[in-house]
């Protein structure tokens, strides 16, 4: 007897039902969290440049945006996260000339000089007198030769001036000195960079490291590296893959090409089926018969024989007994799962698990309950699995079904891929069905130790690799570096066999300066190669540079334009009549190459087109940033900056303490200064408004509550004396299990969950976590997302991305304030597919609301693709708009689908994406299509909302010529004419089963739609002891609409089917554990209306 049959079925239902005998669990595991940046910091920096449309001097003056600070005189400054731009407003109107000056009330009007005669020899007339060093006709600083006519430090001078790592005497890139005077990393220097295999401090070839900074290995066919005698390496040594087993180049094997290739039954020189040689080059038998390895209409299954016990019997029906499970049985598997988490003796537990079930499984588990406990099967705690299957194997089968057999030939790969689709026991169960003994006792191996026994994730996770690396093996064979799965033996494996990326050919991780992670032999490693942003391109400390006057300058008249209000040219021209001749000059070259290069948008500055284009011209404004590395804690830190009288001070305290110092005493300045406008850090006002502040910089001599440190019998401390945020004032959690929400798992782009516009409430960001959203926008609309939530209970930041590989980031927003938003207006002229991140700044976790909207969608121009997203179908040239040609809308143009396999399921599949009922029939060789086609061997389950969602074979793999091309013809479009006017999908569509449940949070929902032959189906989680409650509002001449609500097995947990204009619902989860209920809003005999609903859920936190 196999271990997964018969008795052992009920020692399971009995005590712990495990689904390990029915299934294999899918995986769910968590993608990379986006990485937090590196900070900078900048004390006293001006991170936003005010920037505006008008011009200086007599043109107009600059417009303002956001208020800075207007000195660092003992200040602590917030901190700079590299040169990221806030656009400002529109610029003031400039005023007219003056007679000699360069300007009007925008700018700085000159003086006529008047002619004395002959002066003597003085600095700025263009001549080097005695005791000059140079004199270059003006008396500027900042341009090489300062105002007494000494030379000013500068680049290219030959001379290493403090700040410059080097100066050879010219400002040219590339030769090791670059034209901003910094080491540029180069083969040979000794530091591994990006786009080197190794750097070994020399140019020699022949060490192991070439002069070209690769790796020498020995020719080895196989190494994915083309070398001497080599026409091809692919990383492998098969062959029919294009490259030979001893890496030459092999013919393609084309099906279809008229010649008989290794692998082909025959090659009749077309892809046409039914002519003796089908379109895959194998035999086609003449008559259509059980047993020729093709699966025919009337035929359960074929596997090319006409053998029995081999899964497929020889009249070609499965052999295995009955897999499907019915509704009796599923509800029945639910009551048992659900009372595995039950402690003993927990009878309200055990009834709210029985309640979980369908009506039919309750009768079915109290039936086989009670003849378990008739035939005294039960001793104590033991089960006698023999007496339950002598004297109650009728109703044990009836509650959880027949044992599912193995009885195919799928290896276990092949099962583990199959159940990694699957979302319900019944697919597991066919699944199971399909494999072979062999590879079923493999798969149940590996998933007992990966998910039972070690409690891990997912089967590709760290936690399965390390405790269950035997069970792997035996499942997927040896360790194969390049497949993309990390295995036993494996530091990574990025899916190829390339050196010079962070995954080695040899799969070991392959660190090099520049990749956000600071090695040994590194001083410090910003992920970037930049300079004098604090660390070097060689991963090198930089020496913090003190600002010079200019950059002061440049500083203070953006801190003032920043206070302007858009528009107020007096504010405008104050600040300009204030500025220095060299601060203006250099802002305005700074506005004017941002403007030139189109670094702005409506998120802002684009800071990758910034550091492209106007590096230089934002270090001359703002000079290079710095960041703590030192070891002065807070109080040292502020007790410095109260010495301080100039910026260069501060910056020079602030870069001499700790990231933790700084942060601290950055805090207790804005509290101090900003938020209460005290007059110092000691006084009455900042002890009295920021004693939380003051405790985390300056300490106690005991330890204390609300000091900011978890002290001995303290649980957590959170430097406030606050409930309600996690930890109570006395110091012990409140709510120690920081809970996942609806959407988990979102935490990588590759799982980011679909929405749409919307307001949603009560999301949650964990230590450790990330929310990835995505949803599509039109051309010419503008995205807006806004997050809600409280500060002081973590900081949470909000970034925009575009949905391509490099993840381009859209715009962002990371304030220090209790929200944050970000807007991005599509320009592109096609719909763009957006993401939303969401992350706690330094892994904070808290609550928050989200609120999206998209604006101006109507009328926007789609370009010829008519506004087409990624994954859209069309019919084309049929009789009607409902019949037609397939196509599929990918990679930026339409292509077709072939033929082969697609039945009538993946047709309704299509026809319900086209918004209508049903598919009539399915049109092959409908033929007619141009371009690429995308898609072959499509198998639909059925429940997919997009085609694209389908397996086939891959996008663009295919054996088919556009005489193949499938159509469809659809029948009843889904819009009902209501009067004059269609009834029209709303945001939360398609929801309209179960299993398409739109997630919601409580909150309110205007303009919700149910059309005839509709439902709508919501999903709301609750916590144990927690209560939902949902109420409809709607217009019930126009149309009577019922409500229900379902638990998550779909078993009726209230109803409301009254006759008035509202119905309500309520529940309340006794069952220990999260839960998820349904709201199902349907019509009454097929009513429509539409109608507002109401959530609340209360008693969670």
């Amino acid at each position: 007897m196999y271990p997964w049959r018969g008795g052992n079925s009920m020692t399971y239902a009995m005590t712990r039902y495990s689904i390990l005998p029915f299934m294999f669990f899918v995986s769910l595991g968590c993608g990379d969290d986006k990485a937090a940046p590196i900070p900078v910091y900048d004390g006293g920096t001006s991170r936003d440049l005010a920037l505006g449309s008008g011009g200086f001097g007599g043109t107009g003056g600059t417009g303002g945006m956001a208020t800075q600070p207007t000195s660092d005189l003992g200040l602590i400054q917030p901190s700079d996260m590299g040169p990221s731009l806030d656009q400002g407003g529109t610029g003031g109107t400039g005023g007219t000339g003056g007679t000699a000056g360069t300007g009007g009330g925008g700018g700085v009007a000159g003086a006529p000089q008047t002619d004395a005669g002959s002066p003597g020899p003085q600095c700025g007339d263009g001549r080097v007198d005695v005791g000059e060093e140079c004199d270059d006709g003006n008396t500027l600083e900042g341009d090489g030769c300062g105002a007494m006519c000494q030379r000013e430090a500068a680049c290219g001078d030959g001379i290493v001036d403090p700040g410059e790592a080097c100066d050879d005497g010219n400002v040219i890139d590339g030769d090791g000195c670059s034209a901003n005077c910094a080491r540029e990393p180069r083969c040979g220097d000794g530091v591994r960079t990006v786009g080197e295999q190794c750097d070994d401090g020399n140019n020699v070839d022949g060490d192991g490291c070439s002069s070209a900074c690769r790796n020498e290995p020995d020719p080895t066919c196989g190494n994915a590296i083309i070398e001497a005698g080599e026409a091809c390496d692919d990383g492998n040594n098969l062959n029919g893959d294009g490259c030979s087993s001893d890496c030459q180049n092999e013919a393609p094997v084309v099906c279809g090409d008229g010649v008989q290739d290794a692998g082909e039954a025959c090659d009749d020189g077309n892809n046409l089926n039914g002519d003796g040689c089908s379109a895959r080059c194998e035999i086609e038998a003449e008559d259509p018969r059980c047993g020729d390895g093709v699966q025919d209409p009337n035929e359960g299954c074929d596997d090319g024989n006409n053998l029995n016990g081999d899964g497929c019997s020889a009249d070609c029906a499965r052999e295995g007994g009955q897999v499907i499970l019915d509704d009796g049985q599923l509800g029945c598997v639910a009551i048992s799962q659900c009372l595995a988490d039950c402690a003993d003796g927990d009878q309200n537990c055990t009834n709210a698990c029985i309640a979980t079930g369908t009506l039919l499984g309750q009768i079915r588990f109290n039936e086989l309950r009670q003849c378990i406990v008739d035939s005294a099967c039960v001793a104590g705690d033991d089960v006698d699995a023999d007496c339950i299957n002598e004297n109650c194997a009728q109703e044990e089968e009836a509650c959880f079904g027949a044992s599912v057999e193995p009885a195919g030939i799928a290896t276990c790969p092949e099962l583990i891929e199959c159940v990694e689709v699957c979302d319900d026991i019944n697919c597991i169960r066919q699944c199971i069905q399909t494999g072979s003994e062999m590879g079923y006792e493999l798969a149940y191996a590996l998933d007992e130790c990966v998910f039972d026994t070690n409690q891990c994730d997912s089967r590709d996770s760290d936690c399965a690799v390390d405790n269950c690396g035997a069970e792997l093996t035996a499942c997927f064979g040896q360790a194969v570096c390049g497949n993309g799965r990390r295995e036993l033996g494996e530091d990574c494996d990025d899916g190829d066999r390339i050196d010079g990326n962070q995954c080695s050919n040899l799969c070991e991780l392959n660190p090099f300066c520049g990749d956000g992670s600071q090695d040994a032999q590194e001083e410090c490693d910003d992920g970037n190669q930049l300079d004098r942003d604090g660390c070097s391109p060689l991963c090198v400390l930089e020496p913090i540079v003190d600002l010079d006057q200019g950059q002061i300058d440049c500083r203070t008249l953006n801190t003032c334009l920043g206070d302007c209000a858009d528009e107020d040219d007096v504010c405008i021209a104050a600040c300009l009549a204030e500025a220095s001749l060299v601060g203006e000059t250099r802002l305005a070259a700074l506005t004017d190459c941002v403007v030139q290069n189109q670094c702005t948008g409506a998120a802002g500055i684009d800071d990758v087109c910034l550091n492209e284009n106007c590096r230089e011209q934002y270090l001359a404004c703002f000079g290079a940033q710095i960041y703590p590395r030192g070891q002065t804690g807070c109080e040292g830190l502020v007790a410095c900056a109260d010495q301080c009288v100039d910026t260069n001070c501060v910056r020079r305290c602030i870069g001499n303490s700790t990231e933790r110092a700084f942060e601290v005493a950055l805090a207790l300045d804005q509290c101090v200064f900003d938020e209460n406008n005290c007059p110092d850090r000691v006084g009455d006002c900042a002890q009295a408004n920021c004693a939380v502040e003051r405790l985390a910089c300056f300490g106690l001599d005991q330890p204390a509550c609300g000091d900011g440190r978890v002290d001995a019998g303290e649980a957590c401390d959170d430097g406030n004396g606050v409930a309600g945020d996690g930890c109570t004032p006395d110091c012990q959690l409140e709510n120690p299990a920081c809970r996942d929400d609806l959407f988990e798992d979102n935490d990588a782009s590759g799982q980011a969950f679909p929405i749409a516009p919307a307001q949603y409430r009560g999301l949650q960001i964990c230590a450790n976590d990330a929310d990835w959203y995505r949803l599509d926008v039109c051309a010419g609309g503008t995205l807006t997302v806004a997050l809600s939530f409280t500060h002081r209970s973590g900081d949470l930041d909000l970034e925009l991305f575009e949905s391509n590989a490099a993840l381009d980031s859209l715009g962002s927003s990371s304030s220090l304030t209790d929200g944050e938003d970000v807007s991005w207006t599509n320009n592109t002229g096609q719909v763009e597919s957006v993401f939303i991140y969401v992350d706690g700044f330094f892994d904070a976790e808290n609550a928050y609301d989200m609120t999206v909207t998209i604006d101006d969608c109507g009328g926007a121009g789609n370009g010829a693709n008519n506004g087409a997203a990624a994954g859209d179908v069309r019919l084309v040239g049929g009789v009607d708009e409902s019949t037609g040609r397939v196509e599929v809308f990918l990679n930026g143009e339409w292509g077709t689908v072939c033929d082969d396999s697609f039945d009538l399921v993946d047709a309704r599949v299509v026809c319900r994406q086209l918004g209508y009922r049903d598919a009539a029939r399915v049109i092959d060789r409908f033929g007619g299509g141009d371009g690429p086609i995308y898609l072959d061997d499509v198998s639909c389950i059925g429940n997919e909302q997009r085609l694209v969602d389908c397996n086939s074979q891959g996008v663009g793999v295919h054996n088919c010529g556009h005489l193949e091309d499938v159509g469809v013809e659809c029948q009843d479009i889904g819009g009902v004419d209501f009067g004059n006017v269609a009834c029209m999908d709303d945001q939360f569509e398609d929801n309209d089963a179960i299993a398409s449940a739109a997630p919601i949070f409580a909150g309110a929902f205007e303009d919700l739609m149910l059309c005839s032959l509709d439902a709508d189906y919501y999903a709301v989680r609750v916590c144990p002891e927690g209560t939902v409650r949902a109420l409809i509002d709607f217009d019930g001449i126009v149309g009577d609409l019922e409500l229900e609500l379902l638990g998550d097995n779909g078993a009726s947990l209230d109803f409301s089917e009254s006759i008035g204009d509202q119905e309500q619902v309520e529940w309340t989860n006794i069952s220990g554990v999260d839960a998820v209920s349904y709201i199902h809003v349907y019509g009454f005999q097929d009513d429509e209306a539409s109608y507002r609903l109401r959530v609340d859920v209360r008693g969670c936190f």
